[in-house]
């Protein structure tokens, strides 16, 4: 498999084939990502008691804890991919949220990723639109939002981070944990997304868009062939 950009698969080209459809099928491993920026450390002091409360109250969910102002975009991007859920996080600044927070939304809008829930959060002097305005974001982005969100004024105290401790905790139990679908190479049309599928006929596997059948994403054949006839 000579791909226009990324390596060659000299070998046992089946195994990135198959590794594709499990990506591009609604992929979700039993993660949750709080991605957030802070001024202060008030919205990260609220991410880390989300955090908790959340691997309190399912100790197999893996919990990713990114500032998005110091960890590389790609890599938060990715983490999101693998994620049954995200948190999104930040404070109020000129009546909306923090630039880095705007670059991921952006990027999450664009990756067309589907059936993940997501939350926001965030601290706030006077105004506190952000948690509002993140949420709109989301739900443009395709992200299913599960509530309102969390916003507190100022810097959390005590009684703030047991209430965002047990908002973790709740946001476990509204993450169900969702496999990707098997797929086991038998012939048979597989939904991949609502825009695409996944046909397998007689050693083809073909990836083709569901309202234009006739365009065709990948082709490939996984065996020997004497002739081929495209």
């Amino acid at each position: 498999i000579c791909p226009s950009h990324g390596v060659i698969w000299r070998e046992h080209p089946e195994q990135i084939v198959e590794k594709y459809l499990e990506w591009a099928g609604n992929y979700q491993e039993n993660q949750i990502s709080i991605v957030y920026d802070t001024m202060w450390n008030s919205t990260r002091r609220m991410a880390e008691a989300i955090a908790e409360g959340i691997g309190d109250a399912d100790e197999t969910v893996k919990v990713m804890l990114l500032n998005s102002s110091k960890a590389d975009k790609t890599d938060i991007i990715t983490e999101i991919f693998k994620s049954k859920a995200v948190v999104l996080g930040s404070p109020t600044v000129n009546n909306g949220y923090l630039y880095s927070i705007a670059g991921i939304l952006e990027l999450m809008k664009g990756a067309k990723f589907k059936k993940k829930k997501a939350a926001a959060f965030g601290s706030y002097g006077w105004s506190g639109e952000s948690v509002k305005l993140i949420n709109e974001e989301l739900e443009k982005a395709g992200f299913e939002v599960v509530d309102a969100g969390k916003r507190i004024t100022w810097a959390p105290d005590g009684e703030m981070l047991e209430a965002l401790h047990a908002y973790g905790m709740e946001l476990a139990g509204k993450a169900p944990v969702v496999r990707a679908t098997d797929f086991q190479g038998e012939d048979g049309v597989y939904e991949l997304t609502v825009d695409m599928e996944y046909r397998v006929m007689d050693g083809w596997h073909i990836v083709r868009e569901t309202a234009q059948p006739g365009i065709m994403l990948m082709a490939i054949y996984i065996g020997e062939l004497d002739e081929v006839d495209i």
